[in-house]
């Protein structure tokens, strides 16, 4: 395994990123605005249920997120990694990768959270993600 040297900005970045129309993509550049400080607009967003499924989930977790379907733009104003605290249930409905994206941003909250989804979803697996989060320090229950 090689290592990859990561240096912090010398100031925060002045960028416009259009997100192409991907699924996984926006989501994760969802997340990633929600973990920023102060706004960002993310042009060229898909909007599926995916999608939906995800900002519906950080709407309940205190992130403010309006979505322009005619321009494909989603406005979301960054808690800087500070969640609502629990409790608090968010279904991720059939998205794995709107699961695999909050369970961590779950574990920087304060309280119980409830991550569900649909039943497909339930099955997919998530055991390494858990024990990594474990491993780390966050209390992980699973529930079946």
């Amino acid at each position: 395994m090689s290592t990859l040297a990561i240096e912090p900005l010398a100031a925060p970045p002045d960028a416009v990123v259009t997100v192409p129309g991907s699924k996984s993509i926006t989501n994760r550049a969802l997340v990633t605005a929600a973990l920023a400080e102060g706004p960002s607009v993310l042009a060229g967003a898909l909007i599926a249920d995916d999608t939906e499924a995800m900002t519906e989930s950080l709407g309940r977790l205190g992130v403010a997120v309006t979505i322009d379907r005619a321009s494909s733009t989603v406005t979301v104003e960054g808690t800087a990694g500070r969640i609502r605290p629990g409790p608090i249930e968010v279904d991720a409905r059939l998205s794995g990768t709107t699961a695999r994206f909050l369970l961590p941003l779950l574990a920087l909250g304060e309280g119980r959270y409830r991550l569900d989804g649909a039943e497909p979803l339930r099955a997919r697996p998530m055991g390494p993600l858990v024990d990594a989060l474990r491993r780390l320090g966050a209390e992980v229950v699973d529930e079946g």
